[in-house]
């Protein structure tokens, strides 16, 4: 894996790192005696074996990289999806532009979740409870026998119609020409 030096932490200054800001270097992961979670391990090199503090970094894949792992979409690091552009439709001069980052490589969808709903269907009944000055229960005492089954399959009937409204997430993964 390739990584960009992105800060210099004072672990990175123990180690001279704090000149590196924007080298690129092959590392593996790094979880000796004095390793945290995310440090990573130089592996090639004149710097091979020091250790550069996960937070300092960030991982980058050049565009061939990226193609041959199975990556298709970039976009603007926080602006999300909707700067996704196909990443062979890059121009080198957009990488000295802007910073890119990968998407992941599946999809996912807009979902619902029917707990979520059956919950928001509790709060309301409770809320309409609290407005009448109600003081026993009274909404929810009778819902204690309603088949939530049927919530349950109308809000799988909506999913189903959402699986259609497919999005990407922005990977921390750095593009680069």
């Amino acid at each position: 894996m390739n990584v960009k030096i992105i800060a210099a932490s004072t672990r990175l200054a123990w180690y001279s790192y704090a000149n590196q800001i924007g080298n690129v270097f092959e590392v593996e992961p790094f979880t000796g005696v004095y390793g945290s979670m995310g440090d990573m391990r130089v592996t090639t090199g004149e710097w091979a074996g020091y250790i550069i503090a996960g937070s300092d970094a960030v991982e980058v894949l050049t565009r061939q990289q990226a193609i041959e792992q199975g990556y298709e979409y970039c976009g603007l690091a926080g602006e999300g999806w909707q700067t996704l552009r196909d990443i062979t439709d890059l121009e080198d001069d957009e990488f000295d532009q802007y910073k890119w980052l990968l998407f992941d490589k599946d999809s996912d969808c807009l979902k619902i979740s029917s707990d979520v709903v059956k919950d928001s269907v509790l709060d309301l009944v409770c809320e309409a409870e609290n407005e009448i000055g109600c003081d026993t229960s009274m909404g929810i005492d009778a819902l204690k026998d309603f088949d939530w089954q049927q919530l349950f399959a109308v809000i799988d009937n909506v999913n189903k119609a959402l699986s259609t409204a497919r999005y990407y997430t922005l990977t921390k993964i750095q593009l680069v020409p």
